[in-house]
């Protein structure tokens, strides 16, 4: 977020001052809308890299997953429903998260005016 922040030109803070906005509503109505929008990609980049790479409340993560999958088939020979059910359990954890960034990326889209 410090990064967002960073990026956004001094221009627009002397923009508000000169039509007079108060410091809050300088950050509430000009500045945050920015810079939420130049850091929700890489920060949804970093939740899917999150959820791919470690364990988040109970949630295994990849290798624990596949781990656990040659375990099971090796202890009960169903290789094709073992592997399946793991890769449909990922499979359906992406797609609710890819779904979720998207309708976050839509509501940035049609809620803040680019102001580049």
């Amino acid at each position: 977020m410090r990064a967002g922040l960073n990026s956004i030109p001094k221009g627009q803070f002397e923009a508000c001052r000169s039509v007079g906005l108060s410091r809050f509503y300088t950050y509430y109505d000009v500045i945050l809308p920015q810079v939420v929008r130049r850091t929700v990609p890489p920060l949804t980049n970093e939740i899917v890299s999150l959820i791919k790479n470690s364990s988040i409340v109970s949630v295994m993560a990849i290798f624990d997953l596949t781990t656990e999958g040659r375990n099971i088939v090796s202890e009960t020979a169903m290789p094709f429903e073992i592997w399946f059910t793991v890769a449909a359990y990922l499979f359906s954890t992406y797609t609710y998260v890819v779904r979720f960034i998207r309708l976050v990326r839509a509501s940035l889209k049609s809620s803040t005016i680019d102001l580049t």
